[in-house]
């Protein structure tokens, strides 16, 4: 089956993160961070790092041994927080697709957008 966990962080009944953890393919192996936000106003309290963290977490113990997640080029404040946390740039989402059979346009929105990916081993 293919993965796929979704969680909606709330403080007082008021929607303040997203995040999730899926799969493209038919094992946990690989294992992609997806739909992920805090508001405005909650960014900078160490909310998005415990996120993180917490899919981390649940990536590894489903078996996950690549941890990857790709956004735009120009994000550099994404980039800068994905670097802290270990991540790290491995291709174009292009190229990626041309090298992970896979994976296709269809899953994601810019060929020119960015892979990272953290091992989790």
């Amino acid at each position: 089956d293919f993965f796929w966990k979704l969680f909606l962080i709330k403080r007082k009944k008021k929607s303040i993160g997203i995040i999730g953890v899926y799969s493209m393919e038919n094992n946990t192996k690989n294992l992609w961070l997806g739909w992920f936000g805090v508001i405005r106003e909650e960014r900078r309290k160490k909310i998005g790092e415990s996120m993180l963290r917490y899919c981390e977490l649940l990536a590894f113990k489903a078996g996950g041994e690549n941890f990857y997640l790709y956004t735009s080029s120009d994000n550099k404040g994404a980039i800068a927080f994905y670097k802290k946390s270990g991540f790290k740039i491995v291709s174009t989402v292009g190229q990626f697709i041309k090298e992970n059979k896979y994976a296709t346009k269809d899953d994601f929105e810019d060929m020119s957008d960015i892979v990272m990916c953290k091992n989790l081993k």
